[in-house]
């Protein structure tokens, strides 16, 4: 016969009406036989069994439907029900444990932090001594004012052999003291985890702010450096030990260091930048100038010309006459391939120059201006001046404005002119090419640094500028008049040029520049083979004695003066494996996202966003392929990463509409999503977006210490 439970629970009701509880919890335990998700009844049963003094049975029922309420987000429900076992066991650690954290789930922090009072005092008398410390770190969370707690805990750890939890203890006590304003006892409590821990990452940057704070940064620079004799190497070290010599104005130590890093991490150049503007500050120009030189191309070729623009312009404002800043003006100039600007910054550099008698200097300046402004005869005579006084050879200087190709890499193919003449930029972007060479040989790719001992800091000056540009002059350019096949000749002549000193993308542009003037003649095609094979050749290793094999298999020493390197990021895709073997419909795609993960991973996020968004733009979220999920969802955490969480947002609300999404796919965006609002300030959409991952995987990664977190602090 099959189970009527309206007829079993009628009966019930029946029997308890005649004070037949026996009977009546006979009828109780059908119904929740049959129906197990009925609570209601489960909760009556274990009341029934309560009075009956069947104690197991009841904690029982009691407990499945507590659990029942807690899994379902019903903290109130949930705290009556284990309210209930607790009158029958009272000194039950595991219903205080149950009771605290769903008090804190419902805010109730004073009711949450005496359960875990009640609970921390029942394991310290059975002597479990860890797990009362634990839920004292519990208690000390929920008092954000409570201070002495930490203190307690650290040294309570501590002897228990407990060193990490007492590193957090007194790490967390100095959090608290610095937002009491008790920035004193804040730096012990720091010191006391250090001497645990020296190299606690949460401690010591705590440390290092309130000496900061403290005015005591001198003093923080020499324990960093007290940890740093024992490791040398550790970059961490030596980025914070660089932040202590900037906060305390020690350029000197800050140089050193900072030349240091960048000799094994390029990517640090930007710390020459606040370097310098500590020196301006201090009004040291001829540091600045230095240290701006070091770093000048780096800034151009990672998109931040303008930085350096704005240190120029500071460095020629407190010293209008130095040499070094008017070269790096000149150096920016060409880079922004601003006519106007750069006349002017080489009549700058040439007067500046020739005030204090450096003739390589002036005799650059002159050259470019000759060359600008033929007609201005003034430059040319000064010019043979210096030749004549110093014994320069006047052939050096005898070149042609006209035609030039370089200028033409420089400005594009409408070659700009001043007072009707064209502008010829070539010897100041072969100069430009050149300084990091002049300046030092690169050190592990890092190019314009100059190899620098710690007790010596003399850098090298352009010495040998003026030769090297008239050697590039003599090269490709002459006085008489060409026809078309001189100048096919000479231009082949320098293209071979660009292709052995390693300047691929001008040498590539340059043949494409002669096969629109000429057409694909035979010449032009024999030099483009010229170019493939070079490139060929340029994947073979350099030997460990850092000699190059030649052509012939011979070993020779490549200089730097030889062969400056030059960033080309072709170069970047071939070291990092990302050469294109296809160039199929999705090549863009491929060149455009690689790219933008080479320049994510130096940490060049704003370059690494521009390919990613060029990526994306030639693929839809519904064309078959991974191709834009896995571009949007990298420009999301782009954006997350430069603190722009409304414009990741954007991207991964699109990724969503990603066709054929796995349900593991659907959960990570949710919970990026939820992340990205939360960043925004959006609570209310950062909470729904993490229920959403909560409903479907409790598992996933931090979500329910976000939820947690999230309804505490509502």
């Amino acid at each position: 016969m099959a189970f009527d439970k309206t007829i079993a629970m009628r009966n019930a009701e029946r029997y308890l009406s005649q004070g037949k509880i026996r009977l009546a919890i006979g009828e109780y335990k059908q119904v929740v036989k049959h129906d197990p998700t009925d609570f209601g009844t489960t909760n009556m049963l274990g009341d029934l069994y309560a009075k009956s003094m069947e104690t197991k049975e009841a904690i029982a029922c009691y407990t499945a439907v507590a659990e029942h309420y807690s899994n379902q987000g019903f903290a109130a429900k949930a705290i009556a029900i284990y309210n209930k076992i607790a009158k029958i066991i009272p000194d039950s650690p595991e219903i205080s444990k149950k009771l605290a954290e769903l008090y804190v789930q419902k805010g109730s922090v004073k009711d949450a932090r005496s359960h875990y009072i009640a609970l921390a005092k029942s394991y310290e008398a059975k002597g479990r001594k860890i797990e009362a410390l634990a839920i004292w770190k519990q208690i000390a969370h929920l008092d954000a004012n409570n201070t002495e707690i930490y203190q307690t805990l650290g040294e309570s750890f501590l002897a228990e052999g407990q060193n990490e939890d007492a590193v957090e203890s007194f790490s967390l006590l100095g959090e608290r003291l610095v937002k009491l304003g008790r920035n004193d006892e804040a730096i012990v409590a720091y010191e006391k985890a250090l001497a645990i821990e020296g190299r606690s990452e949460r401690a010591l940057n705590g440390y290092l702010e309130c000496m900061f704070a403290a005015d005591r940064a001198a003093e923080a620079a020499a324990r960093i450096e007290e940890l740093r004799t024992s490791e040398p190497q550790d970059r961490d070290l030596s980025r914070l030990a660089i932040e202590c010599y900037l906060r305390c104005g020690n350029t000197e130590e800050a140089e050193k260091a900072i030349i240091k890093l960048v000799e094994y991490e390029p990517s640090n150049y930007l710390m020459f930048t606040r370097l310098a503007q500590l020196q301006l500050e201090k009004n040291d120009t001829v540091a600045a100038a230095r240290v701006l030189s070091m770093s000048s191309e780096h800034l151009l070729a990672g998109g931040q010309s303008e930085e350096l623009q704005r240190s120029v312009t500071v460095l020629l404002e407190k010293d209008p006459d130095n040499i070094e800043g008017l070269r790096l003006l000149c150096d920016y100039c060409v880079w922004q391939r601003d006519e106007t600007a750069l006349l002017d910054s080489l009549k700058r550099l040439s007067t500046s120059a020739r005030n204090a008698n450096a003739v390589q200097d002036e005799r650059f300046a002159l050259i470019q201006l000759r060359m600008i402004l033929p007609h201005e005869t003034e430059y040319t005579e000064r010019l043979s001046e210096i030749n004549a006084e110093h014994g320069f050879d006047d052939e050096e200087s005898s070149v042609s404005p006209a035609n030039s190709g370089l200028a033409k890499k420089l400005f594009g193919n409408s070659v700009p002119s001043v007072v009707g003449a064209p502008l010829v930029a070539e010897p100041i972007a072969e100069a430009f090419e050149i300084r990091s060479v002049l300046n030092g040989p690169p050190i592990n790719g890092v190019k314009g640094i100059p190899q620098t001992s710690e007790a010596d800091f003399e850098v090298s000056t352009l010495s040998g500028f003026e030769v090297e540009s008239a050697r590039v002059l003599d090269d490709h350019f002459t006085v008489e008049p060409e026809d078309d096949e001189d100048r096919m000749k000479k231009e082949i002549d320098s293209i071979k040029f660009y292709v052995e000193s390693g300047y691929i993308d001008l040498a590539e542009k340059a043949i494409a520049e002669l096969v629109g003037d000429f057409g694909l003649r035979p010449d032009v095609q024999e030099l483009r083979a010229f170019l493939d094979a070079s490139r060929r050749d340029s994947s073979k290793t350099i030997s460990a004695n850092g000699e190059h094999k030649n052509g012939n298999g011979n070993g020779s020493s490549v200089s730097q003066t030889q062969r400056p390197e030059i960033f080309d990021i072709n170069d970047l895709r071939s070291e990092l494996g990302l050469e294109d073997t296809n160039q199929d419909s999705g090549s863009d795609y491929d060149t455009h996202y690689h790219t933008g993960i080479a320049y994510q991973e130096m940490g060049l996020l704003q370059e690494a966003i521009q390919e990613y968004q060029n990526a994306v733009s030639t693929v839809s979220n519904n064309d078959g392929t991974r191709r834009f999920f896995q571009c949007a969802n990298l420009l999301g955490h782009c954006f997350m990463s430069i603190g722009k969480p409304h414009l990741a947002l954007t991207w991964y609300q699109r990724t969503l509409d990603t066709n054929g999404l796995s349900d593991e796919e659907k959960q990570g965006l949710w919970y990026e999503l939820a992340n990205a609002f939360e960043a925004d300030g959006d609570q209310e959409n950062a909470a729904k977006y993490f229920e959403m991952v909560f409903a479907e995987n409790i598992n996933f990664r931090d979500v329910g210490e976000r939820l947690k977190r999230m309804t505490i602090a509502a």
